[in-house]
């Protein structure tokens, strides 16, 4: 009688909507690091989400265009699997957005949705020892969108996707007391080529309704040929696609006056021959290039927080316009775009 009285109070606390989740505003818990605050709806399971993004931002924010780019504290929806599911489809990784529709404090400087960190890539080290840690949970990629908004605001899609999917091989290496971050460690997929003319012309409906991976993969060989290609021969050709690409100015016409030599289709031959090498290169898990193909050092101050940290409640009021806001977000199904650019945003009314 006991155990029947019991499971009965929990169905009526669930069908009152008690528990706190995707369609309850109550009972959420914040957790704040040095550069991140965290909104869980479960107190066990956030950690290793957590520490993976702030090896993720010790990463980004110490290479590339990112060193003097400071994102303040980033805000991260982290959802159990069931509501992640609900919101985004099983099959993506997460959803990265530059401000939440709606108002509301939360997200208004960008929000990244999360969900739980299962690969076992972000373990921590001590000073003294040797450790690299590939970035496997996504945290790197989606991260990787914020960084290029705030620095580049006006950058094209293909960019952010090949950026963002070149930096999800990223890998934090500590030992010595120093610290590096590794990139160059090319997927090596398999997935087919968009034609890259296509690429730089398709819209983000283009690349939701019909090239899903075709438009990622083909972005990504396109950073990486850019920048690893021929030992680096096409690397001083990024330098004006950034410009053009902070003036706002057209991909296409970008790309065609920055390769020498090659037009449009003879660069798209070149980008699948390349993508093809490298499929091969990194067949079995071999490594392409080594074990640090381009190495940048982690100053001491930009040092991931992995301490554990204490939770405190959330407002209701404050998770109601969150919640709310991403359940208005357009494609929220096993779509494969994580970022949603400014004008998609916009559509939300």
């Amino acid at each position: 009688m006991q155990r029947t009285m019991s499971l009965m109070i929990l169905a009526g606390t669930l069908a009152s909507g008690c528990i706190a989740g995707l369609n309850n505003p109550e009972g959420w818990n914040t957790v704040e690091s040095k550069h991140f605050k965290l909104y869980a709806s479960d107190t066990h399971l956030y950690q290793q989400t957590l520490v993976s993004f702030e090896y993720a931002y010790a990463t980004l924010s110490s290479s590339f265009i990112f060193q003097n780019t400071d994102l303040g504290k980033v805000d991260i929806l982290f959802l159990q699997q069931d509501d992640f599911g609900q919101l985004l489809g099983f099959r993506r990784r997460g959803l990265v957005i530059p401000s939440v529709p709606g108002g509301g404090k939360i997200g208004q400087n960008g929000l990244i949705v999360a969900k739980a960190d299962t690969s076992g890539g972000s373990g921590s080290g001590g000073a003294d020892q040797n450790v690299a840690t590939p970035l496997q949970s996504a945290s790197t990629q989606l991260l990787a969108h914020l960084f290029i908004h705030k620095v580049l605001p006006k950058a094209p899609l293909w960019f952010h996707e090949g950026f963002a999917a070149y930096a999800d091989g990223a890998t934090y290496k500590e030992g010595g007391g120093k610290r590096f971050a590794c990139f160059g460690d090319p997927s090596g997929s398999g997935d087919p080529y968009l034609p890259v003319g296509e690429l730089l012309t398709a819209s983000w409906d283009d690349y939701d309704q019909k090239h899903k991976s075709w438009y990622r993969h083909t972005a990504e060989m396109m950073i990486d040929f850019t920048i690893h290609a021929e030992n680096g021969r096409f690397l001083p050709v990024m330098g004006p696609l950034l410009d053009g690409f902070a003036a706002g100015k057209d991909s296409t016409s970008l790309v065609s006056g920055a390769f020498p030599g090659l037009s449009i289709d003879q660069l798209n031959a070149r980008v699948i021959e390349h993508g093809n090498e490298v499929a091969h290169q990194t067949g079995g898990g071999k490594k392409a290039r080594g074990l640090c193909p381009i190495g940048f050092p982690i100053p001491p101050d930009k040092a991931p927080d992995i301490a554990e940290h204490e939770s405190t409640p959330t407002p209701g009021l404050d998770m109601t316009p969150l919640l709310e806001g991403v359940k208005k977000l357009p494609s929220r199904d096993d779509g494969f775009p994580p970022w949603l650019p400014p004008e998609i945003i916009a559509r939300v009314k």
